[in-house]
């Protein structure tokens, strides 16, 4: 059970609110037949916190990978329902006619003779998996057998490798930005997929709305309403207004829709508020099930930890709880502190900044990485050693093939990098999803500047500053300290084109596969900017960096989307 004993009384009566916030929040409507359907692979049809069971790996895969640019207006189960279910003849013969579908197989396997029209319909269910009722997926998975087993390895021995064998997947719809990185900190072992905020639906306008919290300041909680639909609507607004500006800028160039589409989109994205809602599917080993759970309490962040209530609530039915055993309370140490070094960082001016800022940005590597890793690879040390010729000739014909995914030889884990630096929260956010590198950041603020992208028409810059200067007469509040969490709380009304400190480190082996993907043409232009400084200090450090590295040092691209990639000039 969550307790909440490390936090003051008015994080209490938030957390309270946010529960509720979360179950006013609006749920599909599915007919009676329709939940029958889900109820053999969904956890439940009437919420938006649950858990996908009983289906085989390929098909989860691909369902949650929709979650990137879904517009079921039902979300992932209206999906299932309308794509998967009604379009897949095996699929919607098992969901709708599961008996007529079990007819027409003969014998059962591993049981000759036995004819399945023979068999009751509640053993052939469970013949066919576990997903064909909850009940009886949640009846085996709480044996008590099990359950012996798991408490006692889990809780009383702490052999917490066990829960690595346990895959879990789950969905959050309708969360803000902010929660949704929470769940996203937590790695390795976990997988997510999230809905793009490239593209946002603006008749929407779906806000979380924080400005619940503030009832007992009525004034604040005004200026934050209005300043977050103020941003949405900016965004709104000028649309059209880019549309026309980037045809006729790059008219020369005779751009697809779809490349004036994405430069709008990725550019105007930066205005929207941390409170967009957005949706998440997570696919985790039990151990890291564990540390999402407890990355949304240790957050303090009222809405995260309500998603953690749900989650652990959702998690009875499915049987999965036992997973999460005594290991998803936080720690002493485990609370995210985001005011880490952000002292260091003085308040910028009023001025949008016209590029990426980074403040400080370091590297801390290893001396002897070169030998390090010509030993580790078996290579003999001998006159070849200085050059390491053959080392670089064999990883350069992995070159040759660009679109393979394979990294370089875990030998050069044993050097690593570490930088920090400013860049934008909705950024950051790209870069904190890339594999195993470890990451943390400062809390969003106005106080230290924003992206802009570039070639944007002064309508837009206009109205950037604007809404900017508003966020920094919300963040000067005097009410800033007298209400407890105000500076967290205060972030779901910022932009995510503001800055945030940032500190990531990965091993030599994951920085080269960082930089090949996050340098490639059609990424945001601010994250290749902030990938490609991490290029150029590796290649100082390391002079043969360059001999092995598959990053693409174009400095800019005209487009983040299109047939082809163009660069700037």
């Amino acid at each position: 059970m969550i307790t909440m004993d490390n936090f003051p009384d008015e994080f209490r009566e938030q957390l309270d609110l946010a529960i509720q916030i979360r179950r006013e929040a609006l749920v599909p409507i599915f007919t009676e037949r329709e939940k029958r359907i889900l109820g053999r692979v969904f956890s439940n049809t009437d919420k938006n916190t649950y858990f996908i069971y009983g289906l085989p790996e390929e098909l989860v895969t691909t369902l949650l990978a929709r979650y990137s640019r879904i517009k079921n207006p039902r979300g992932l189960r209206g999906l299932f329902l309308d794509d998967f279910v009604t379009n897949i003849p095996i699929i919607g013969k098992i969901f709708t006619d599961p008996e007529g579908f079990l007819k027409e197989y003969g014998e059962v396997e591993n049981r000759p003779g036995v004819r399945i029209v023979d068999i009751p319909v509640e053993e052939l269910e469970k013949l066919m998996g576990m997903g064909f009722s909850l009940g009886y997926y949640g009846s085996v998975v709480t044996i008590q057998k099990i359950k012996e087993f798991l408490t006692k390895f889990l809780d009383a021995y702490g052999h917490n490798s066990i829960a690595r064998m346990g895959i879990v997947h789950l969905a959050l719809e309708n969360i803000s930005i902010l929660a949704a990185k929470t769940v996203e900190w937590a790695r390795p072992g976990a997988g997510y997929i999230e809905l793009s905020t490239r593209f946002v639906d603006m008749r929407a306008k779906e806000l979380y709305p924080a400005w619940r919290f503030f009832t007992s300041y009525y004034r604040k909680a005004e200026s934050i309403e209005k300043h977050a639909m103020a941003c949405m609507g900016a965004y709104e607004d000028l649309y059209p207004v880019c549309v026309v500006h980037f045809e006729r800028e790059f008219a020369h160039l005779d751009p697809s829709k779809a490349a004036i589409t994405g430069k709008v989109c990725d550019s105007l994205g930066n205005l929207l508020p941390c409170s967009t809602l957005t949706s998440l599917g997570v696919s985790m080993m039990g151990e890291a099930y564990q540390s999402v759970v407890r990355h949304l309490i240790a957050d303090a962040n009222p809405e995260c930890a309500a998603l953690a209530f749900e989650i652990i609530e959702e998690a009875k039915k499915v049987g999965n709880r036992i997973l999460l055993g005594n290991h998803y309370m936080p720690g002493a140490t485990d609370h995210i502190q985001y005011q880490f070094w952000i002292r260091d960082y003085p308040n910028s001016s009023q001025e949008i900044r016209p590029d990426v800022f980074v403040k400080r940005d370091y590297l801390v590597p290893n001396a002897l990485a070169l030998e390090s890793i010509i030993k580790m690879s078996g290579a003999n040390i001998d006159a070849t050693f200085l050059e390491a010729r053959n080392l670089f000739n064999d990883l350069g014909k992995r070159n040759s093939g660009h679109e393979s995914y394979e990294k370089l030889p875990d030998w050069f884990e044993h050097a690593s990098g570490i930088f920090s630096g400013l860049m934008s929260f909705r950024s950051w956010r790209d870069l904190q999803r890339m594999g195993f590198c470890t990451h943390k950041r400062g809390w969003v603020t106005p106080n230290l500047g924003m992206y802009l992208p570039p070639d944007m028409p002064q309508e837009f810059i206009e109205k950037y500053s604007e809404l900017h200067l508003c966020e920094r007469f919300l963040c000067d509040s005097d009410l800033t300290t007298s209400m407890y969490g105000f500076r967290m709380l205060a972030q779901y009304a910022y932009m995510v084109g503001n800055f945030v400190p940032y500190i990531v480190g990965a091993n030599l082996r994951e920085w080269e596969f960082v930089n090949w993907q996050r340098t490639k043409w059609g990424v945001n232009e601010e994250v290749r900017k902030v990938v490609l400084r991490t290029e150029e200090f590796l290649r100082y450090e390391y002079p043969w960096w360059e001999r092995i590295s598959r990053a693409d040092t174009t400095w800019e691209y005209v487009f983040a989307r299109g047939p082809k990639a163009i660069p700037k000039k």
